[in-house]
């Protein structure tokens, strides 16, 4: 797998490095932050179950996002975030074609509540947002489709313990994503029994992470 660097650009009116549901940042009271930011990914190996393997109806699988985001400081602890991505999908070979379009529209809210602030500070995020597709996107070309194209609510818990000195921090964080229903272009389909339906209930998930780095000033 071959990964580059994210590049993010930030627009904004206040000192800001990033802002989203993954990070430890919050803005201050009634400021504004507008960023736009470009990321990209390609593969050639895939995964199908535990097996490890490359795949010739698609070579190198090139992924490319573009996000906009507007985040506002309701107050010193609690701040709202808007995103919108769009997302261009494209094989190296094969008969697929590149595939492109908006994903699904976040908006949600992070608040910071302080628990320690001596040589190391230790800090609680309670996170609460939820995403809906902005069009009827194909959902069943695998590792081609924009997403999963159905409503999502989640709710996450994360920490973060830093050192003021060196600036290192660790930050696990756990989250719970309520899923609903997506739509097939099709009326049967088979998981582990056949059903004459478009509809389709998508599972819910936990999501859990941990991240270890550095804050350079």
């Amino acid at each position: 797998m071959h990964r580059l660097t994210t590049i993010i650009f930030l627009l904004t009116s206040c000192v800001a490095f990033s802002q989203s549901f993954t990070d430890a940042e919050v803005m201050g009271k009634r400021e504004v932050c507008l960023a736009a930011m470009y990321g990209h990914d390609s593969w050639d190996t895939y995964y199908e179950a535990d097996i490890k393997r490359t795949n010739g109806n698609i070579g190198t699988l090139t992924r490319q996002t573009t996000l906009a985001a507007v985040v506002y400081g309701l107050s010193s602890k609690l701040t709202l975030i808007g995103m919108l991505p769009y997302l261009k999908i494209a094989p190296s070979q094969g008969t697929m074609i590149s595939t492109s379009g908006f994903q699904d529209a976040t908006l949600g809210l992070k608040y910071k509540l302080p628990i320690l602030d001596k040589g190391i500070t230790l800090s609680a995020f309670v996170m609460s947002y939820g995403s809906t597709p902005t069009n009827n996107y194909n959902t069943e070309l695998g590792p081609m489709s924009l997403g999963a194209n159905c409503n999502e609510w989640a709710n996450r818990l994360m920490l973060e313990a830093r050192h003021s000195g060196s600036g290192l921090f660790v930050r696990p964080w756990l989250s719970y994503h309520m899923r609903g229903m997506c739509t097939l272009e099709r009326t049967y389909y088979f998981t582990e029994e056949g059903y004459y339906s478009d509809q389709v209930n998508v599972p819910d998930q936990w999501q859990m992470a941990l991240t270890l780095g550095k804050q350079i000033s």
